[in-house]
């Protein structure tokens, strides 16, 4: 299960980059008012990555006290 939560972390992540990368991209093309849904999404993604990262880094930390305990 460990390594599902890292990958899935990982592909948050990269969809914040790209997303990111992209907003900026339109942003030069089309303006911030028609670009602006790129922006919201590469948020919502880093988001969720950082909502990954922690919530992985608290399971860890249990199992770990499970183990020193158990």
């Amino acid at each position: 299960m460990n390594k599902y939560h890292k990958i899935s972390e990982k592909v948050w992540l990269v969809i914040a980059v790209l997303t990111f990368v992209f907003a900026v991209y339109k942003i030069g093309q089309v303006g911030i008012s028609d670009a602006l849904v790129y922006l919201v999404m590469a948020g919502a993604a880093a988001t969720m990555y950082t909502l990954r990262y922690y919530s992985r880094k608290r399971l860890e930390k249990h199992r770990d006290n499970d183990n020193e305990i158990g």
